[in-house]
């Protein structure tokens, strides 16, 4: 089974531009898949969810979504106390994960190891980069 790695910013998509990105995952995925998180990413949504400004929203509802796949279990969260950044691109290697991220600097860094990431397009759908 293909692990799928989730970013923190890759959750907050839906309510910037209001893409269904659990479907769009379901779409692009041409084998059984798992979607996974990291803890820290979780908390990362956590703090994002406490500031003042607009990505306040944004935090909120992906964490809503996030404790609704969580309840149907189909989301795995893995404990560890790297980097967010760090930990989704060792873990990618390691497992020949797939990424869902619109960050550039980790995308830059997926790249250069050769990991398949799932991104942003058009502001309306996602891809397979």
């Amino acid at each position: 089974m293909r692990e799928v790695i989730l970013d923190t910013n890759f959750l907050m998509l839906p309510w910037e531009f209001g893409v269904d990105i659990f479907s769009e995952i379901e779409r692009l995925m041409d084998e059984p898949y798992e979607l996974i998180l990291s803890s820290r990413a979780m908390k990362e949504l956590e703090i994002i969810e406490m500031r003042m400004d607009v990505s306040k929203r944004g935090a909120k509802l992906g964490r809503a979504m996030l404790t609704h796949k969580l309840k149907e279990g189909k989301i795995r969260i893995i404990e560890n106390d790297e980097k967010v950044d760090d930990w989704i691109v060792n873990f990618a290697k390691k497992h020949h994960a797939y990424v869902c991220t619109n960050d550039g600097g980790i995308r830059r860094r997926l790249r250069a190891e050769k990991v398949k990431i799932i991104a942003l397009r058009g502001k309306s759908h996602l891809s397979i980069v």
